[in-house]
C-alpha cells in the first residue's frame, strides 16, 4: 500500500526522464491546483537541471481519475494526481483517510501519514 500512498499524496505531474517519452497525467484546471501544478513542475526542472521534463494534461485529457489510476499501474502514466477516496477502490485502508475529523492538525495528519505502520 505504500505505493499508492506516494501516488496519491504526493504526486501531481507527470514527470518524464531526458529521451524518455511518457504520456501522462490528469488533473482538473481550477486556478489553485493549475498554480500548484506549475510551480511543482518548474521545481522539479529546476532542482534536477533539467534532467527530469514535467508535462501537465488538465481536465481530463487522458481520461478519469480510475482510469488513470489503473494507467499509472501499468506504467503508461509515471505519475498522477488523484482524491484519496477514489484510492479505497484499489486498497480498502485508504478509506481511512475519508473520515471526517479523522486528524485534529495538519502535523498530525503528515504524522500519520509518514507512519510506516500506518502505510
Amino acid at each position: 500500500m505504500s505505493g499508492y500512498a506516494g501516488l496519491t499524496l504526493h504526486t501531481l505531474f507527470l514527470l518524464t526522464r531526458r529521451n524518455h517519452f511518457a504520456p501522462g497525467l490528469r488533473c482538473e484546471n481550477s486556478q489553485p491546483v493549475k498554480d500548484a501544478l506549475h510551480f511543482f513542475g518548474q521545481q522539479v526542472e529546476a532542482k534536477t537541471g533539467g534532467d527530469i521534463k514535467v508535462q501537465y494534461f488538465p481536465d481530463g485529457q487522458l481520461g478519469g481519475e480510475h482510469e488513470l489510476v489503473e494507467l499509472t499501474q501499468v506504467g503508461v502514466v509515471d505519475i498522477t494526481k488523484v482524491s484519496s477516496g477514489l484510492m479505497e477502490s484499489f486498497s480498502p485502508e485508504y478509506g481511512a483517510f475519508s473520515l471526517p475529523y479523522l486528524f485534529t492538525s495538519v502535523d498530525e495528519y503528515y504524522r500519520g501519514r509518514d507512519n510506516p505502520q500506518v502505510m
